[in-house]
């Protein structure tokens, strides 16, 4: 938003795929463009840092209902210590899934939205490594596109989904993309399912994924290879990359994101812009 001008069209997008997206910025433009001076990059969007909470019996329910009235009513705030303390926890769950060696080449769990034939092409390209040995575990699922999202394609067959390669994921995804040697992700500006590109370079991967086209906080190269014109053809020789790099590597990756985007690290950087902004 910071020129006027409409920036996300990426290499391989066709007209027809680009114009309901355009038309939607020109109503921004229109309705908001006066407010654009406000927006900040602060960071793309963190790992999902919310445990979930275990289902409650009636009385401790009402035990913490109780405890959050009485809070409000003689402090006149939240107590957020419950929330840190899961906080905590699930940031200490993500750490400890560093320590998984690599053990396959790509893991996907992905679905038939933003753009379907991007999508479908990276599965397909990931069947064709699968046929000469990579180790890939992968599932396209299927979901009824938007008309918007089709452009001047065919709509996909629901009959030839799901797109499977390897054992059925199941259960939590997150322990397998920690064991991937690289998060690959058909994203665009549509990313984010349990934010899910921040949490592989939280883990220490590089991902191969479309260009941002938004400025970040921080400068993303090290963590991330943009997909170019070409498209997903580039999978393969950069897997063969990731094969020869050295553990430390991994390593380095992830102590970067901790200086750069750790929780308290982009909360810091929040709370001292705003400050300065304000007072």
């Amino acid at each position: 938003f910071q020129e006027r001008r409409f920036r996300f069209a990426l290499p391989w997008q066709a007209e027809e795929e680009i114009w309901p997206y355009q038309q939607r910025f020109e109503e921004l433009v229109r309705c908001y463009g006066d407010q654009f001076s406000k927006v900040r990059p602060w960071a793309p969007i963190g790992p999902d840092l919310e445990w979930p909470l275990p289902r409650l019996s009636w009385p401790r329910r009402k035990m913490l209902n109780l405890r959050h009235k009485l809070q409000l009513r003689i402090q006149g705030t939240v107590d957020w210590v419950p929330q840190y303390q899961r906080f905590s926890a699930r940031w200490a769950s993500i750490k400890s899934l560093r320590t998984l060696a690599p053990s396959l080449d790509v893991v996907l769990l992905d679905s038939l939205w933003g753009w379907p034939r991007h999508r479908i092409a990276l599965h397909r390209q990931l069947a064709a490594l699968a046929n000469q040995g990579y180790a890939i575990r992968s599932c396209l699922s299927y979901r009824q596109p938007e008309p918007y999202e089709l452009g001047d394609t065919p709509a996909p067959d629901p009959a030839t989904f799901p797109m499977q390669l390897g054992e059925p994921i199941s259960g939590n995804y997150e322990p397998l993309l920690a064991a991937s040697r690289l998060g690959v992700f058909a994203t665009g500006f549509h990313y984010g399912w349990r934010n899910i590109v921040t949490l592989a370079w939280c883990l220490g991967l590089k991902t191969l994924q479309d260009p941002f086209p938004y400025t970040f906080l921080f400068d993303t190269a090290a963590f991330h290879l943009p997909l170019g014109p070409e498209g997903w053809e580039r999978l393969g020789p950069v897997l063969d990359e990731e094969l020869l790099e050295a553990p430390a590597q991994r390593q380095r990756r992830w102590e970067r994101f901790d200086a750069l985007a750790s929780p308290q690290r982009i909360a810091a950087e929040v709370v001292q812009q705003l400050t300065a902004e304000l007072f």
